[in-house]
């Protein structure tokens, strides 16, 4: 499975051949169509394709291009990344109308392939303009307009070879945070316009992001050495258990205002005095994705599957 998303207590995975969706909180799944589509939806050997909920509606990520479905070669021609979004009946997604697919050269994908290097990064939406990764430079488009323009945000340094992501990225109106691969954040209050780097504002050193999302007007920044939230990023505070203990969440989730992590060690939620409570034990190895929905925690791990467990009446 290569990603998991929750939309109205439905959930929609992504794995490699298909689409699919289930209404019955993972027992059984059906697919999922494209809309009338000129081109190829989707090939199943570019990587970086994934849905994704932002702004509260679910997206698509997928190459538009010539038809090589199948194909073993990673060797493509220019083709378009297009962004798809979930129709109301929730059985089709059609690309996004208004919004311009965003051509890249099939050569550098080929490349990239070789070398471990992040063609596309994350996408993050927000007052229907879209964010999205594009060789290590953060672009914006505000639909409508049919162009992506650069943020000025790039991040031409060395990869660290355990660090294969690209930026994390997490919006909210026009406030956007951005992680990048050396540690850096960077806060933009006029949708990546201007940035401030307020790396020196982090009270807890660490080397690598591991996820940045918002609940409410609080971002929460899962990294290597804990999380760290805050309301304006001036002041940043760090997440801990109440024995005190900073936990080293993989992903995070969130349900309304309430936010979940999971470790290897289990899944915990932030109680009302902001401190992490285990509610579920021990989970398989190998997370990627922690999904709430219908009551209920599910994750994606990279080699078994999707798991999940009820939280009950868990509260306070």
């Amino acid at each position: 499975m290569r990603s998991l998303v929750a939309f109205q207590n439905r959930l929609y995975a992504l794995n490699k051949r298909e689409i699919v969706k289930s209404t019955d909180g993972g027992e059984s799944w059906a697919p999922v169509n494209f809309g009338t589509e000129k081109n190829a939806p989707y090939d199943p050997d570019f990587p970086y394709q994934r849905l994704v909920v932002a702004d509260g509606i679910p997206y698509g990520v997928f190459l538009e291009g010539k038809d090589i479905y199948g194909s073993s070669s990673p060797i493509i021609e220019k083709n378009n990344l297009r962004i798809f979004r979930l129709s109301a009946d929730g059985n089709t997604l059609r690309s996004v109308q208004g919004l311009p697919g965003l051509e890249f050269d099939g050569n550098h994908y080929s490349k990239d392939l070789l070398t471990g290097e992040v063609t596309f990064g994350e996408l993050a939406v927000s007052n229907d303009t879209f964010y999205i990764e594009y060789r290590r430079e953060l672009f914006k488009c505000k639909r409508g307009t049919q162009k992506w323009i650069s943020t000025g945000l790039m991040d031409p340094g060395k990869q660290p070879r355990n660090n294969l992501k690209g930026f994390q990225l997490a919006v909210s109106g026009e406030t956007v945070y951005v992680g990048k691969r050396d540690g850096k954040l960077f806060q933009s209050f006029d949708g990546g316009n201007n940035w401030k780097d307020v790396t020196p504002n982090l009270p807890l050193p660490f080397s690598r992001f591991r996820e940045i999302i918002f609940a409410g007007s609080t971002v929460y920044v899962a990294t290597n050495k804990g999380v760290l939230t805050s309301q304006t990023g001036e002041h940043w505070h760090v997440l801990t258990d109440t024995e005190g203990e900073r936990l080293m969440i993989t992903s995070l989730a969130v349900d309304g205002t309430t936010v979940y992590g999971v470790r290897n060690a289990g899944a915990y939620r932030l109680d009302n005095s902001s401190k992490w409570k285990k509610v579920s034990p021990a989970v398989p190895d190998g997370i990627r994705e922690l999904v709430f929905a219908k009551d209920k925690l599910y994750i994606i791990t990279n080699q078994r599957g999707i798991f999940h467990i009820p939280l009950g009446n868990e509260s306070g």
